[in-house]
């Protein structure tokens, strides 16, 4: 589907992959955070992660480091804390553990 312009990224990674797309100014790296629980970012990494937030505090420093790229855009699946919610979502937890901070 890459081919055709759609990627999907969706792998747990210590060293993430970014998607590069060029336009008329230079390349542009695109990275993808999966929805990170922390139970499977524990099992993917090996590292002890019992938050939200420590999830995606990890998969952020793998891409810190991969990152080469002047520009640089980040694409997560999560709920930020402040932000609000859309009328598509709906809540999948209660008080809040699953919000990471902006």
């Amino acid at each position: 589907m890459q081919q055709s312009g759609l990627y999907i990224l969706g792998d747990l990674s210590a060293e993430p992959l970014p998607v590069v797309l060029n336009d008329a100014f230079g390349a542009v790296a695109f990275w993808g955070l999966p929805y990170a629980n922390p139970a499977s970012v524990c099992s993917a990494l090996n590292v002890p992660v019992t938050t939200h937030n420590e999830a995606i505090k990890i998969l952020s420093q793998g891409l810190i480091k991969q990152s080469k790229q002047s520009r640089n855009v980040v694409l997560s699946h999560c709920f930020i804390d402040g932000a609000s919610e859309s009328e598509s979502e709906r809540p999948l937890s209660i008080g809040g553990a699953d919000r990471v901070d902006w």
